[in-house]
C-alpha cells in the first residue's frame, strides 16, 4: 500500500505541475489552487463560485478572493446571468483559456509518458484498473 501511494503521489503532482515558460511569461506565478481554479472553469465555463469553491474544497469567501486576483490578472471574467440578475457567473478570459489548453496538453504528454513504455496489453489493464476505482470513488 506504502508503494502505491508513492506511486500515486508522484503522478499527481506531476499533473498538477505546470512546467511551462510560456505560463510564468503570460500570468506570473500562480499557486496550485489558482491552476486548479483555471483547470476547472475550463471544464466548467459559466459556473457559479459555490460550484468552484466545491471542487476546490474552500469556502465561497476564499473562493472569492481567488476570482478577484484571477480577475485581477485578466485570466477570469465575472457576468450576471441573464436569467437572474442576482446570479454572478465566472469563466476564462481568452488568456486563462490559453492556461488551461496548455494545462491539457501536459497532461497528455505526462499520459503518453506514463503509457508508451506498456505493452498494449498492460496499457489495457492499467485503463481497466482506473475505471474500476472511479466507479468506486466516482
Amino acid at each position: 500500500m506504502k508503494r502505491f501511494n508513492v506511486y500515486m503521489d508522484h503522478i499527481l503532482h506531476a499533473l498538477l505541475r505546470v512546467d511551462s515558460p510560456i505560463v510564468e511569461k503570460v500570468t506570473g506565478e500562480l499557486s496550485m489552487q489558482k491552476l486548479r481554479a483555471i483547470y476547472f472553469l475550463g471544464k466548467n465555463s459559466n459556473s457559479i463560485q459555490r460550484e468552484l469553491a466545491d471542487y476546490l474544497g474552500v469556502s465561497v469567501s476564499n473562493t472569492s478572493i481567488m476570482v478577484d486576483a484571477l480577475v485581477k490578472k485578466q485570466l477570469i471574467v465575472r457576468h450576471r446571468s441573464d436569467e437572474d440578475r442576482r446570479v454572478v457567473r465566472i469563466s476564462l478570459t481568452k488568456e486563462g483559456q490559453v492556461i488551461y489548453r496548455l494545462m491539457l496538453d501536459h497532461h497528455l504528454r505526462l499520459c503518453e509518458q506514463i503509457l508508451q513504455p506498456l505493452t498494449l496489453e498492460e496499457q489495457e489493464t492499467l485503463l481497466r484498473i482506473f475505471d474500476k476505482a472511479m466507479r468506486l470513488h466516482g
